[in-house]
């Protein structure tokens, strides 16, 4: 898994817009990216995002936008930036008038899935005919830049994708998809699963749409003794997952990418995962050795609540909590 070398990023959790909430922009978490943003709420059906911030680089902002119907016209007039805006079309879209600095360029209808890169350095406005249902990542540039630092090649990578044309990456669509869970229920997002899965996007835009070759990296073995140690101490001392790769990172010496993989080599599994587990782990032995509602138990193992646990615990083992706990007691 290819990582950056965050500094113990924050992920700021934009509650759902939906219908007609105001005019402040789609997304937007002050007025430093207001002017950034393409539609406004009252023009779409559902608006949901999630900012990415860490104290070394500019902040990551993941947005889903649905509107239902066709109509939407014109898009909002957009800053430029030194950024980019990468957008997984979840439906079909259909072909619409497109223009970059003024200028048209060709559009093409997209299969649903289709990626597209923008160039934010750019201006872009469309005229879309046609429902959408699009979830986009702005990326600014010292967050590529990282990335590509990280994996050998220079600072100054750019993103290529035509906005002429859409094509499927199945990669970044499943990475894209699997965030849909965090927006549609940020209080169930945790830091460590959103930054895990947000380093990976980008990291694999970066290795496969840079300008710049990304040089291959060795293999690394796992984590010593000591930093397992510490690791998994400081994961099980907070359940809630409210802890970045950066901060594990550091407190073992790893840069944020060399600790994923190293973790991973050492445990089985990414450290997300092995944290879901030991709350899965705890919940059982709180149902099994006490009379603890689940309510209770959830928020004592890092669930949002108790729909998030039996959530989890069904996945995991098939029943939910209640169902386990009575065949337990019989």
């Amino acid at each position: 898994m290819l990582e950056a070398r965050y500094e113990a990023p924050d992920i700021h959790i934009i509650p759902p817009m939906i219908g007609r909430v105001g005019k402040e922009a789609v997304g937007s978490v002050d007025a430093g990216f207001s002017d950034r943003a393409w539609t406004l709420p009252h023009r779409v059906d559902l608006v949901r995002s999630l900012r990415i911030c860490a104290a070394n680089r500019s902040d990551i902002v993941i947005t889903q936008v649905v509107r239902k119907n066709p109509g939407h016209g014109m898009t909002e007039p957009q800053a430029r930036a030194d950024a980019y805006s990468a957008r997984v079309y979840l439906d079909g879209f259909e072909a619409c008038d497109v223009w970059c600095d003024e200028q048209p360029v060709p559009s093409a209808a997209l299969m649903p899935g289709a990626m597209l890169i923008n160039d934010m350095r750019h201006t872009w406005r469309a005229n879309p005919t046609s429902p959408f249902n699009v979830l986009s990542f702005f990326i600014p540039q010292d967050a590529v830049d990282e990335i590509a630092e990280e994996q050998g090649a220079r600072r100054g990578a750019t993103l290529r994708g035509p906005a002429d044309t859409g094509w499927t990456d199945a990669m970044f669509r499943d990475l894209a998809r699997s965030l849909l869970p965090a927006l549609a229920a940020p209080e169930q997002a945790n830091k460590l699963f959103t930054d895990h899965l947000t380093r990976a996007a980008v990291a694999h835009l970066t290795a496969n749409y840079g300008s710049l070759q990304v040089k291959s990296q060795p293999a690394r073995g796992g984590l010593a003794p000591w930093q397992e140690r510490r690791a998994k101490e400081m994961m099980t001392a907070d359940l809630s997952g409210d802890i970045s790769l950066s901060e594990l990172a550091t407190a073992c010496k790893l840069s944020a990418s060399h600790f994923a993989v190293s973790f991973k080599r050492s445990i089985g599994y990414p450290p997300h995962k092995w944290l879901l587990m030991k709350r899965v782990e705890k919940a059982k032995h709180l149902i099994l050795t006490t009379k603890q509602p689940l309510c209770e138990i959830a928020l004592d193992t890092g669930f949002a609540d108790q729909s998030h646990l039996t959530r989890v615990f069904t996945q995991h083992l098939g029943l939910s909590p209640g169902a386990w706990r009575r065949a337990r007691a019989t």
